[in-house]
């Protein structure tokens, strides 16, 4: 619910509220409409298939102001090109709103366009109108949003690892003076290329780009 004024009445009520949004404004609750089904409500009493506890409707009591915020369905759409009306039935969500009882509070809303004008209305336009008091919930989209934070967080904790471990490579990685070739090919692994020059030894790691030259058994230089 984006804007409050409409009344709703228990969803077994045979009676339902009737509001009316138009340019913008939610109109006070159809009072024709409501006496005419509060005559359907007394006849049916009168042919006894009333309930026995009195029409919830009747009691003021029983009805109630839709919040805004509040969260309902759409339990119907129709469309009058004649009267350039666009009806909906709505009903509370209330485990949604954690309405405790629950009431399921009903009513109706004629979204009225001006006259003779919504045969030729884009869909586009009649949605941003309806949007203007409902805007619209999409669980899936909600569900999406939950499941791309979560990757996210995934995500992170994963660079976060690879990061560590780059660390952790790098500092392995470190060769430094006086090291031995054991100790370097502990660090880098295997050379790709090994010369033997008289007493100097030279690694080469043709990956890495580095060559390391070792003189009576000690790292002497790293190019």
């Amino acid at each position: 619910m984006q804007k409050g004024g409409i009344v709703g009445t228990p969803y077994k009520s045979v009676t339902t509220r009737t509001a009316t949004f138009q340019d913008g404004t939610v109109h006070a609750s159809d009072i024709a409409h409501n006496n005419a089904a509060q005559k359907v409500g007394k006849l049916f009493c009168g042919l006894k298939k009333c309930p026995t506890t009195p029409d919830a409707a009747s009691d003021e009591n029983a009805t109630k102001f839709f919040k805004v915020g509040d969260k309902i369905y759409a339990t119907k759409i129709d469309v009058n090109n004649d009267k350039d009306q666009v009806v909906m039935g709505i009903v509370a969500c209330d485990t949604c709103n954690k309405t405790d009882p629950p009431t399921y509070n009903k009513a109706n809303v004629v979204f009225q366009f001006a006259k003779g004008s919504l045969a030729s209305t884009p869909a586009s336009t009649i949605e941003d109108t309806i949007g203007q008091l409902f805007s619209i919930s999409d669980n899936n989209s909600d569900q999406g949003n939950q499941q791309q934070s979560q990757n996210q967080q995934q995500n992170q904790g994963q660079g976060q690892g690879q990061q560590q471990q780059q660390q952790q490579q790098t500092e392995t990685q470190t060769v430094q003076m006086g090291m031995t070739p054991d100790q370097v090919i502990g660090a880098l692994g295997k050379p790709d290329q090994q010369f033997n020059v008289g007493p100097k030894q030279i690694f080469v790691y043709k990956t890495a780009g580095v060559k390391v030259t070792f003189f009576g058994g000690k790292v002497v230089d790293v190019q």
